[in-house]
């Protein structure tokens, strides 16, 4: 209780001002940040932008931790915690009366969301004490669902990490969570909550590189893409529509599954940034690349980003992983998404073509017979930039990035001779005059000037 007494002046008010501000912590998992994620929302407070509600905290956690996030307390000053009530927090985690545990995870899911308490949080020893707290297996099962997302918030700090990664139970605990065993499937919604927010905290860890090998060695990676690839199965059959890259339509227990799967998308995503990664990612079968090229031909626009990212990223970082893409049947869908609904999907896909084209002999063939080079005078025309139902944004600023994306893609396939010529026959000449008409900016108009000299020399 004296724990409970220091901390609640300390941490209300910070929850106040935070509040008031707006969570300002983007994430550190790319392409996310338009995720607003409902799992504290369903435990702790409806709205992360609002105080949590009496009666609302009651239910979950029980009337002592609502009467004492209720109060209206001071903080020593508008960005700053008392590190002694942080420590006391961290302390009731371990405490053997349930109700402290309430108090202190409750106070410190509504602090966590905000990237500039972090370092006061990591100096009081919050993050080991919450690790401590998803270890024990005894735990109250609401206590260790919040704890665990607490610690997914955290660990976007890179000294998090290394004590994540340090610990040999901590990955092999998210996994059973990821699998709904090892008691969380006691836990709300029968696990699901558990399950989207153990997917977070392992795609913070796969956005470290230097981390993959702990990750491989673990078996994480391996169960990360198995368990996508059964998510995009299930998923791919949903005929719904998303009006943002924040809107998850559906039910509460259909929103944790779709933040479960968009995490283990986007763990896939940073995965695939070392070969290592993909290594991991091809060792998993065959219906491993076959998931990551169902999202890409996802309607849910941030599936189709780190679906596109990932098939990118593994078909471009070795002749094998291009034979891997090419026969789980993801190179259409590749290229496709050069004319998706999304912008960053559209890059990611012509940054592909521009790398394998340069790959030559078969995958330069097979992108001819995909229509690659027609798929990339449609990005160039930028249309689907500025299209009615687009998630990315109806912006010049959008369409103009895109365009610059087919530019560079286009730059990049200059060194195959029979792709330029499709480009030729395509309608490049034309589409490139408008566009240096319009105008992109100079370096850009400059290269491309060159590069269509270089092609007209060739041709």
């Amino acid at each position: 209780m004296r724990a409970c007494a220091r901390a609640r002046a300390a941490v209300s008010r910070a929850v106040q001002s935070a509040t008031e501000c707006g969570p300002r912590a983007g994430a550190s998992v790319p392409l996310l940040a338009g995720i607003c994620s409902s799992t504290r929302a369903q435990l702790v407070h409806p709205v992360v932008h609002q105080m949590p509600s009496r009666a609302h905290l009651a239910v979950v956690l029980g009337a002592a931790a609502a009467a004492c996030l209720s109060q209206t307390v001071a903080i020593n000053g508008p960005e700053q915690l008392e590190p002694d009530a942080l420590e006391d927090l961290a302390r009731d985690l371990s405490s053997t009366n349930t109700a402290d545990k309430e108090r202190a995870v409750s106070m410190l899911s509504s602090l966590t969301l905000y990237l500039e308490y972090h370092s006061a949080m990591m100096k009081a020893g919050v993050f080991p004490a919450l690790i401590k707290a998803i270890l024990d297996a005894r735990m109250v099962p609401q206590v260790r669902v919040i704890a665990l997302g607490c610690a997914a918030d955290l660990l976007k700090e890179n000294e998090a990490k290394k004590i994540a990664a340090n610990n040999s139970e901590f990955i092999p605990t998210l996994l059973n969570a990821l699998k709904s065993e090892g008691g969380w499937e006691n836990g709300p919604e029968e696990g699901g909550i558990a399950r989207a927010s153990s997917a977070r905290a392992l795609a913070e860890l796969c956005a470290a590189p230097e981390l993959h090998t702990t990750i491989s060695r673990s078996g994480a990676a391996r169960a990360l893409a198995e368990h996508g690839a059964e998510a995009a199965e299930v998923s791919r059959s949903e005929d719904k529509t998303y009006s943002s890259l924040s809107e998850v339509p559906g039910t509460m227990v259909e929103r944790h599954a779709v933040e479960d799967e968009r995490f283990t998308a986007g763990a896939l995503y940073n995965l695939a940034s070392s070969s290592t990664g993909v290594t991991c990612i091809l060792d998993a079968g065959d219906n491993a690349v076959l998931g990551l090229g169902r999202w890409a031909s996802s309607k849910d626009p941030i599936l189709q980003r780190y679906g596109v990212g990932a098939l990118s990223r593994v078909g471009t970082s070795s002749p094998r992983a291009f034979g891997a893409v090419v026969d789980a049947g993801c190179l259409p869908a590749l290229v496709a998404a050069c004319n998706s609904d999304d912008a960053q999907a559209q890059c990611f896909a012509a940054g592909a073509i521009g790398k394998l084209v340069n790959f030559g002999g078969e995958p330069a063939h097979l992108l001819l017979q995909a229509q690659a080079p027609s798929a990339l005078m449609t990005m160039l025309e930028g249309t689907k930039a500025a299209g009615p139902g687009r998630v990315s944004g109806n912006s010049k600023g959008v369409m103009r990035g895109v365009q610059s994306c087919a530019v560079r893609a286009i730059l990049s396939t200059l060194s195959s001779q029979s792709f330029s010529k499709e480009l030729l026959d395509a309608g490049l000449l034309p589409k490139v005059q408008k566009l240096l008409d319009s105008g992109l900016d100079a370096k850009t108009d400059a290269e491309l000037i060159k590069g269509l000299g270089e092609i007209l020399g060739r041709t």
